[in-house]
């Protein structure tokens, strides 16, 4: 059939999305409660910090068996960034070539952090939100401002705190959501570049580079 990768950044966006894909091949609304032809790899649920080659061999596994109540079997990989590189690249061939009786899904919020090989293999699916749906309260207060507003000295010993790699992650996730929040609601050439400020941070944290460095340094690039 296809392989799919759903993108965008509001999370009742892609789920909505993904439910009407799967509903469709699947011909069915239950396939939530365990349908024996859904597979889904969720690091969240699982507890897992990567989805590594032994979660891609499942899902190849899962693809050799015929579907056993709809014409076609559905595999949905949540947090498709977490994907290592080794398992995006044993992933590569089965993107390109899915069994006929399948549909594959990525979902992510970080696409550019999978292989651009990954990438020419799906179909890009990128969800947005009405201007209807947005919720001012949803984003929560603001976070960035407390940190725009102390001094330089300051700012360099909040960001010391941040230690552990989980930690810096989580107020660095924290602010990319505000901060999208906030480019949907009122676009700026200053939320745009504090957002890019974030990705950057989270590209480094990623590539586990000094958390409190990380951290000082998007602090003092905030404006």
């Amino acid at each position: 059939m296809q392989t799919l990768l759903v993108t965008g950044p509001y999370p009742s966006k892609r789920q909505a999305t993904i439910s009407l894909y799967i509903t469709k091949t699947l011909n069915t609304t239950t396939w939530q409660a365990g349908h024996p032809d859904y597979l889904e790899i969720n690091p969240a649920t699982a507890g897992l910090n990567s989805i590594s080659i032994k979660q891609v061999k499942e899902v190849q596994q899962f693809l050799t068996l015929k579907p056993y109540l709809a014409d076609s079997k559905v595999i949905l990989i949540k947090e498709a960034e977490k994907l290592t590189l080794p398992a995006q690249n044993a992933f590569l061939k089965t993107l390109e070539e899915p069994p006929p009786h399948c549909l594959i899904i990525l979902e992510t919020v970080q696409k550019d952090l999978l292989l651009p090989t990954v990438l020419s293999r799906c179909q890009i699916v990128v969800t947005k939100a009405d201007p209807t749906d947005f919720n001012p309260a949803a984003a929560g207060p603001n976070p960035i401002s407390p940190i725009v507003n102390i001094r330089i000295g300051e700012k360099l010993l909040l960001a010391a705190n941040y230690k552990s790699r989980d930690s810096a992650l989580e107020l660095v996730n924290t602010h990319l959501t505000f901060l999208r929040s906030c480019l949907y609601q009122q676009p700026s050439l200053k939320v745009v570049d504090n957002l890019k400020s974030a990705q950057k941070a989270y590209l480094y944290l990623k590539a586990n580079v000094n958390p409190a460095l990380v951290v000082g340094d998007l602090f003092l690039s905030y404006q």
